[in-house]
């Protein structure tokens, strides 16, 4: 993931001094300064050159500037596919299924009734048709699996 000091460098170099980042940020113009001394630190680079009247960016600094709005743009879009990822596990339903217990009386309700949950799905999980397999799948009931269905 990137680093939260590049947010600061963006709008530093976008605003052209720490004065109006640190207004833009809501921020005092110490507090920006120290964001950006701790960037040019943790990096070993000098990003800014500093003037009476404002900032403006090093050869370095333009090139961390345009990489810096990839790496945000990128990161803001991981969050997301990542949320829309742990959403899809919310409206998936797990139902453990095996040639012996094929899971067809829940597979017949759940034909009748998906038209009117669009958003969900099923994912059948196969087991093994021991003894042993069974009862360690009842144990994992609310964890790898939502239903079992044991009737044959």
């Amino acid at each position: 993931m990137y680093n939260p000091l590049l947010d600061t460098l963006i709008i530093v170099a976008d605003c052209g001094s720490f004065t109006k980042a640190a207004e833009r940020m809501y921020l005092s113009s110490t507090a920006v300064m120290k964001q950006m001394n701790a960037l040019e630190s943790h990096l070993q680079l000098k990003l800014l050159d500093r003037t009476p009247s404002g900032v403006q960016s090093t050869t370095a600094g333009e090139i961390i500037y345009q990489d810096a709005k990839y790496m945000v743009d990128d990161s803001a879009k991981s969050i997301m596919r990542t949320n829309a990822a742990a959403h899809t596990r919310d409206t998936t339903f797990c139902v453990d299924t095996s040639l012996l217990n094929p899971a067809k009386p829940f597979m017949d309700l759940w034909y009748r009734v998906n038209k009117s949950f669009p958003g969900y799905k099923l994912h059948l999980v196969p087991f093994e048709d021991n003894h042993t397999g069974i009862l360690t799948e009842i144990e994992k009931l609310g964890e790898k699996f939502d239903f079992f269905d044991w009737s044959m």
